[in-house]
């Protein structure tokens, strides 16, 4: 599985899970998948995740969602094509709205812990 087809998997996933009000969602294990989550759940998007091993031997990841007052933590998640942040850039974006998850050359991380990081890199996903 690429790495588009990864990402898309796991926000179709996310979506459909709050869409259905669902507590947990299951997503296909991949370490762009886990470090996309870890950033979620730094960031206060989801309750909690972990990998996990189903029945025909494939590794998961466990992803529990999160609602406030039965709304979505995550209101909207969007998949950024080929977007390159500087760090000037980065510095310019006001991050309180929305949370960017981006890669870098030191992992994957949100636009707040990049900045602090003093890092550019390229846009995955934003979150709002």
């Amino acid at each position: 599985m690429t790495q588009i087809q990864s990402i898309q998997s796991l926000m179709s996933n996310i979506k459909q899970g709050q869409k259905n009000n669902l507590l947990s969602v299951d997503i296909i294990y991949s370490k762009l998948n886990f470090d996309i989550l870890n950033v979620l759940y730094e960031e206060g998007y989801i309750r909690d995740f972990e990998k996990k091993t189903n029945k025909k031997n494939q590794d998961i990841i466990n992803v529990r969602l999160k609602y406030y007052n039965n709304t979505s933590a995550i209101k909207n998640i969007q998949r950024v094509i080929n977007q390159h942040i500087s760090l000037k850039l980065l510095n310019q974006i006001d991050l309180g709205l929305v949370t960017y998850i981006l890669s870098t050359s030191k992992g994957i991380f949100s636009g707040k812990e990049a900045k602090r990081l003093n890092l550019g890199g390229t846009v995955l996903l934003i979150i709002w």
